[in-house]
C-alpha cells in the first residue's frame, strides 16, 4: 500500500540534509511481513527484518518483530547499522510478523554517471569489509564468469549499472525463489557475487 500525503514542512537527518521535498509530496508506504517456521529442536536465530537504523525517524510506529508464541529476545545494532533481534526458537511452530508505515520522498536514487572507480589500495579502511567474499555464492568458482560477464564494461558507474541491469533483467517481485532455481538462480548468484569476486580474485587486481 502506498499513500501520498502533503508534506507541511521540512525534516532533516543527523547531518542536516533535507529528507523530504520542501512543501512537496510524501509517500506513506505500508511495509511488513508475516513469516512462519517449524523447528524440531530449540534453535538460536538472529532476525534482520527491521528497517535500517538510518531510517528509524521515518517510521510512523516501531517495526519491532512480534513473535508467537512469545519468547525472550535481545535486540542490538550491528556494525553496519542493521537492527537485529536475537532469540532461541522453541520446538514447534513459530510466527514472526510486523507491520508499519514508512514515509519517503519518492525521489529516485541519485545517478552519477561520472562516478570514479578507485583503486583498492586507495580505499578507506572502513570500506574494505565490503570487498570480502559473500557466503551466498561460491566466489572462487564464479570469478571467471564474473569477468566474462562484466570485465569488458567501463570502470566506474557503468560497470555497477551493468551488474544491476543484469540482475533486474532476470528477477522481478512477482517471481518466487523456487521459480528461479537452477540455471536462473545460478546466474543471479553470479551477478550478486560480482562485487566480491573481482576485487578478491587472486589472479587479477582491479579497483572497486
Amino acid at each position: 500500500m502506498c499513500r501520498v500525503a502533503r508534506n507541511t514542512g521540512l525534516r532533516h537527518d543527523k547531518v542536516g540534509r533535507v529528507t523530504f521535498l520542501r512543501w512537496g509530496l510524501t509517500m506513506r508506504i505500508r511495509i511488513g511481513y508475516d513469516i512462519s517456521y517449524r523447528y524440531f529442536q530449540a534453535t538460536p536465530i538472529i532476525l534482520m527484518t527491521e528497517v535500517h537504523q538510518s531510517r528509524i525517524d521515518d517510521l510512523e510506529r516501531p517495526d519491532i518483530p512480534q513473535i508467537q508464541p512469545p519468547v525472550l529476545s535481545d535486540r542490538y545494532v550491528d556494525g553496519l547499522g542493521n537492527r537485529c533481534c536475537r532469540l532461541v526458537a522453541p520446538p514447534g511452530d513459530l510466527r514472526i510478523f510486523a507491520e508499519t508505515i514508512i514515509k519517503d520522498s519518492g525521489q529516485p536514487d541519485p545517478v552519477v554517471p561520472d562516478a570514479l572507480q578507485h583503486q583498492i589500495q586507495d580505499l578507506p579502511y572502513e570500506t574494505l569489509d565490503y570487498l570480502l567474499g559473500s557466503r551466498y555464492c561460491e566466489t572462487q568458482l564464479l570469478s571467471e564468469d564474473a569477468w566474462r560477464l562484466f570485465g569488458h564494461t567501463p570502470l566506474g558507474w557503468a560497470r555497477v549499472q551493468a551488474v544491476c541491469d543484469f540482475v533486474q533483467g532476470i528477477c522481478s517481485s512477482t517471481i518466487s525463489r523456487p521459480a528461479i532455481r537452477g540455471r536462473q538462480w545460478k546466474r543471479i548468484g553470479k551477478a550478486l557475487g560480482y562485487a566480491a569476486t573481482l576485487p578478491t580474485s587472486p589472479s587479477r587486481s582491479v579497483g572497486a
